[in-house]
């Protein structure tokens, strides 16, 4: 038969199957896209204690492994259109050529549906069993089918709580671990003691009366057995701590947690509401949407950690010559006791920083899971590009420090008992500081750890930028466990990584003027070396990341990680967020900077910014 048609008709023709092939494909990346960015597999949000494949939860792994074969059956769909759509483009109108095209883009859309079905089907099928063994719905915001946020968990870091140990559903805990809180303001003592008397003057400590053992106030902190019927812990089975500042306190429970045999799940609940805990101006500390108080768990392992804390890394670095702004930092090998690491000096004798033969006056405080203290002097040498105050160690001086072992008790390397709080650094068991990292703790002097380092004259304002992001910005498909990472150009202050300078914001994607209920949050950071990873002992880091860890994410919710001007490198320098070499920071848009690498103060530029004013701008010729 002739082939009547002309060229005309034959241009009409691949038109329509060039629209035809682009609207299938518009489908598959617009519908299945979307779908697979906002899949809700019905997963209650908790937090790992640490993530990895042997804490994961196994909803999480089995989200994973479903999220993986969907999107493989996705990337075969769209081969077998872009395959279909590609015999029919080159057919030239024989009809065998065709049906065979037709039968092939069918296929696959039917095998897509069947593939979005099934989607549905599982993420129905998590729901029920999850609303079945939990009796928790899963009906998220706005009434859609979603996880739903974790009873008694907001209040860590959207609340008043800044972090605690041991970390939310963290697993081989040691049985003689000590639980610590941390709150965001000073708390009233003796809504943690019983019988603790402060005289009238609940931030002055001076004229207070304690009892001889600082026994737990009753039903203010519950420490239960995670098993039906199990009672909490008695007031005086828990010996209780506090820093200084009055925003720690730490609970020595005298039993050990746990059995020598099996893994025990443990709970612990603040009470909220005009009887539980209060803060120091006598307010309720958990108001609000989190009046109810908070809760989380923790299991223990079967084991006594014997294992006494090493210093990893400190900065400034021995022998080093630095700016006199620079803080003191500690990074410890795990979470140490607050009450034996921080404190105002010259009167606290467990750690000293001395200048010239005399004491110098400032204090420490922790943070970072409780694995590193900072020093920060007393003397007001300046401000920064932020207008926040800078302090400054003595210029040109030769400085040292000193963080000191406790005296042991009988039983070595844990710290002599008798002596409350221990004169010495110890780790959240009681176990004294190992300053030679030989393995064995041998008390005060022998395995104290010391160096020493010097100061110029000079002071460096010069402030650092964020290098990266992740995930990145816009990115979908996130996993729900997936910590956020946000790594600095310079060796940053660690105790700047905490909620009230950055935060976690999110935005419900089905409603774009309300937000999304906000899940728990918590902060730590790590050193990194040259490469980008964490680095370990001994190595020289040279930059630092800071690491948001959280509940999980809610499904189809847009989070978004705000850094504030409080964040603060080792000298002190602010993040100025006008500043930043990321299309993500204020005034610049990836359009705008159009390759560019900084932005500085809303300009696009090719060099990094300079400070004028206390302003940046574009640096450089």
């Amino acid at each position: 038969m002739l082939d009547t048609k002309t060229n005309q008709d034959r241009l009409k023709e691949t038109i329509k199957k060039t629209a035809l092939l682009v609207g299938v494909l518009l489908a598959v990346f617009f519908v299945v896209g979307p779908a697979a960015a906002q899949v809700n597999l019905g997963l209650t949000p908790e937090i790992g204690g640490e993530i990895g494949l042997a804490t994961t939860d196994i909803r999480i792994i089995v989200a994973r492994i479903i999220q993986s074969f969907f999107g493989l059956l996705g990337i075969i769909a769209v081969v077998l259109i872009l395959y279909g759509g590609f015999l029919w483009m080159t057919s030239q109108g024989e009809v065998e050529k065709i049906d065979k095209a037709k039968r092939i883009l069918v296929n696959a859309v039917i095998g897509l549906a069947i593939m979005l079905s099934a989607v549905a089907i599982a993420q129905f099928v998590i729901n029920s069993l999850i609303e079945a063994t939990t009796g928790g719905g899963g009906r998220g915001p706005g009434g859609g089918m979603g996880a739903a946020p974790v009873p008694l968990s907001g209040a860590l870091g959207n609340g008043i709580i800044e972090a605690h140990y041991p970390p939310r559903d963290a697993t081989n805990i040691p049985r003689n671990t000590r639980i610590t809180v941390t709150f965001k303001e000073p708390m009233l003592i003796s809504s943690f003691i019983r019988g603790y008397d402060d005289g009238g003057t609940p931030t002055d400590t001076s004229d207070d009366t304690a009892p001889a053992f600082a026994a737990l106030e009753d039903g203010n902190v519950r420490v239960v057995q995670d098993i039906q019927g199990a009672s909490p812990l008695a007031s005086d089975q828990v010996r209780v701590g506090f820093t200084s500042d009055l925003k720690t306190f730490v609970f020595d429970p005298v039993p050990l947690l746990g059995s020598p045999s099996e893994d025990v799940g443990y709970l612990v609940r603040l009470t909220g509401g005009d009887t539980g805990i209060l803060t120091a101006d006598g307010d309720p500390a958990f108001a609000g949407s989190f009046a109810e108080g908070y809760q989380w768990g923790f299991e223990t392992g079967t084991f006594v950690d014997n294992t006494p804390p090493t210093v990893l890394s400190v900065i400034p670095f021995a022998g080093s010559t630095n700016p006199r702004n620079i803080i003191i930092q500690v990074n410890f090998s795990e979470a140490m006791d607050p009450t034996t690491v921080t404190g105002n000096l010259p009167g606290f004798q467990n750690l000293r920083v001395e200048s010239g033969g005399g004491p110098v006056g400032g204090s420490f405080g922790i943070g970072n899971g409780y694995r590193t203290i900072e020093f920060v002097t007393d003397d007001l040498c300046g401000t920064n590009s932020c207008g926040a105050d800078v302090f400054c160690l003595p210029g040109g001086e030769r400085i040292s420090a000193v963080v000191r072992a406790a005296t042991l008790g009988l039983e070595p390397p844990a710290a002599d008992p008798a002596i409350v709080p221990s004169n010495g650094a110890t780790d959240m068991t009681g176990n004294s500081l190992d300053g030679s990292a030989d393995g064995i703790a041998t008390g005060p002097d022998a395995d104290n750890y010391a160096w020493v380092f010097n100061t110029s004259n000079a002071i460096d304002l010069t402030p650092p930028v964020i290098e990266s992001i992740a995930p990145g910005v816009n990115e979908g498909s996130v996993m729900p466990d997936r910590p956020v990472t946000v790594a600095f150009s310079k060796l940053m202050s660690l105790l700047s990584f905490n909620s009230q300078s950055i935060r976690m914001n999110s935005q419900s994607i089905r409603m774009e003027a309300v937000p999304a209920p906000n899940i728990c949050f918590y902060l730590t950071g790590d050193h990194l070396d040259e490469t980008g990873v964490p680095a370990g002992a001994g190595v020289v880091p040279v930059r630092s990341q800071a690491v948001i860890n959280h509940c999980l994410f809610l499904p189809e919710t847009n989070y978004i990680p705000n850094i504030s001007s409080k964040v603060t490198d080792v000298l002190q320098n602010c993040f100025y967020p006008g500043a930043a070499s990321t299309a993500a920071a204020a005034g610049c848009t990836p359009e705008s900077l159009a390759g560019r690498p900084y932005c500085c103060n809303g300009i696009p530029c090719d060099t990094a910014c300079e400070f004028a004013g206390g302003a940046p701008i574009c640096g450089g010729p």
